[in-house]
């Protein structure tokens, strides 16, 4: 009977102390399930933001494919209305080269031109930056002696609209 009651007293303090253990043990459980917690939270708060972000990005990215698509159309049709007024500039360039002094001075005689010689003339006159755009200014412009040379060197490439 002493050996089963001093194994009973044994067993009830080991009880004991697996109690303490356990109260120990559970605090630090306690507190780490906290952590697991709060950084649950923090992925999901993450995870959130970052779907948030990626549906910004997807909105963008189509309204960037939508635009390139635009761009993209706008370019063909810029490059099909270069293509197009192409030989026309290369006529003017040739027409230019057989422009003498004296047809300058044939036109600035008139006084009262074709409209559409008017026109030409201020046209000139603007691409020259001329102050004075109309048919007294442009007069002005081709009486200058260089004026002849200025169209042959004009740079053409630098127009814009």
């Amino acid at each position: 009977l002493d050996g089963g009651l001093s194994k009973l007293i044994q067993a009830a303090e080991e009880v004991s102390k697996m109690q303490k253990e356990l109260a120990e043990k559970t605090v630090v459980v306690q507190a780490k399930s906290a952590e697991c917690e709060e950084m649950l939270s923090k992925i999901s708060a993450s995870t959130e933001d970052a779907v948030a972000k990626q549906e910004v990005a997807k909105t963008k990215e189509d309204e960037l494919a939508v635009l390139t698509d635009k761009i993209a159309i706008q370019k063909a049709e810029a490059e099909e209305g270069l293509a197009s007024a192409m030989p026309a500039l290369q006529e003017a360039a040739e027409a230019l080269q057989n422009l003498k002094k004296e047809d300058i001075t044939e036109i600035r005689s008139f006084a009262k031109p074709n409209q559409l010689v008017m026109w030409v003339c201020e046209c000139v006159c603007i691409f020259k930056k001329w102050d004075d755009v109309s048919w007294k200014g442009a007069k002005a412009m081709m009486s200058d002696t260089g004026f002849l040379g200025s169209l042959v060197n004009f740079n053409k490439d630098s127009l814009t609209a």
